[in-house]
C-alpha cells in the first residue's frame, strides 16, 4: 500500500501505523512539514524488500526494491506540491531499472487523467509520458483520484477474521 501526504511524523507513524504483519517504509514531509506531505509504503513481512537509499533528501518520495519469488521490481512513493514536478525526477527513478512502478500524489492536472484543465505539473507529466522514458499512466481517466473531504463520511474500519 503506498499512501502520500500522510501528514505525520516518525513518532506519530510508530504509534497509528502499526498493522500486524507489515512494515512501514516512511518518510515524513521534507517541502513543507507544517502543511502537507509525507510518504509511505506499508509493505507484507512476507515479501522480500529493502528501501532504497540513494534518494534526494528534500523531497517527499521513499522508494522499495521488492525481490520476492522470482518477481522483482522497484516500487516508488512520491509526493508533489503544485508546481514543482521535474522531469530530471522521475528519470532518475528511471535509472533504477526498467521494472519500475511510481505511485504518487503528483498535483497534475491533465486530460491524460481525466481532468479538464492542464496546470505546470500536468504540462510535466505529459512531457514524461510523451519522452523516451517508456512510462505510461495506468490512472483510468474516467475514475477521479481526489475528492474533496466530507465531515459527514463515516470511518470504515476493517479486520481479517
Amino acid at each position: 500500500m503506498s499512501i502520500q501526504e500522510v501528514k505525520l511524523t516518525d513518532e506519530q507513524v510508530n504509534t497509528f501505523i502499526r498493522f500486524s504483519g507489515y512494515f512501514a517504509h516512511f518518510k515524513p514531509s521534507q517541502v513543507n512539514p507544517t502543511h502537507g506531505g509525507g510518504v509511505l509504503i506499508l509493505v507484507n513481512n512476507k515479501i522480500n524488500c529493502f528501501k532504497i537509499s540513494e534518494f534526494d533528501l528534500d523531497i517527499d518520495h521513499v522508494g522499495i526494491k521488492i525481490d520476492s519469488k522470482g518477481i522483482c521490481f522497484n516500487l516508488v512513493s512520491l509526493y508533489v506540491p503544485s508546481s514543482t514536478l521535474e522531469k530530471d525526477l522521475i528519470k532518475s527513478y528511471c535509472e533504477l531499472g526498467e521494472d519500475l512502478i511510481i505511485l504518487g500524489d503528483l498535483n497534475a492536472k491533465t486530460h491524460v487523467v481525466g481532468c479538464r484543465s492542464l496546470d505546470a505539473n500536468g504540462r510535466v507529466l505529459e512531457e514524461i509520458i510523451d519522452s523516451e522514458l517508456d512510462l505510461c499512466v495506468l490512472n483510468e481517466p474516467s475514475k477521479p483520484t481526489y475528492f474533496r473531504y466530507n465531515s459527514n463520511l463515516k470511518k470504515l474500519t476493517t479486520q481479517n477474521s
